[in-house]
């Protein structure tokens, strides 16, 4: 398959649900975890085209992704890490980064620090 073929793939980017929210700081709040989960749905084109780049350098490039941060008081994401990727592609994870980095929470953050996992899956799926 050829790089503009692999680029004609459909990319599917999907978000699984919040994994381990609250697991060092407290639960979070239903509206804090549905806060997130819109915020990484947000940011589904910028990790499609982050994909997307990973598949011109491996067109086999396929897995998940953990992604690990911190919720703030203040509703900001910080501490963001890729914890684990079975996709061994160095940029694809420095683009998922700077694509998150930006994330904001929209309702006001948890009472206190609270550390979330987040599993992301990159799957290619071809245009029928």
């Amino acid at each position: 398959m050829r790089i503009k073929q692999a680029l004609s793939l459909m990319v599917a980017v999907a978000l699984l649900s919040l994994a381990a929210a609250g697991c060092a700081g407290g639960p979070l709040s239903p509206a804090v975890r549905s806060d997130i989960a819109r915020q990484m749905v947000a940011q589904r084109p910028a990790l499609s085209r982050c994909y997307t780049d990973a598949l011109t350098r491996n067109r086999q490039a396929t897995g998940n992704m953990t992604v690990n941060f911190t919720v703030t008081r203040a509703g900001g994401f910080s501490g963001l890490t890729i914890s684990s990727s079975s996709i061994s592609d160095p940029k694809l994870n420095t683009c998922v980064e700077e694509a998150l980095a930006s994330m904001r929470l929209g309702v006001p953050g948890p009472d206190r620090p609270v550390n979330v996992t987040y599993p992301v899956n990159f799957t290619p799926e071809a245009i029928p």
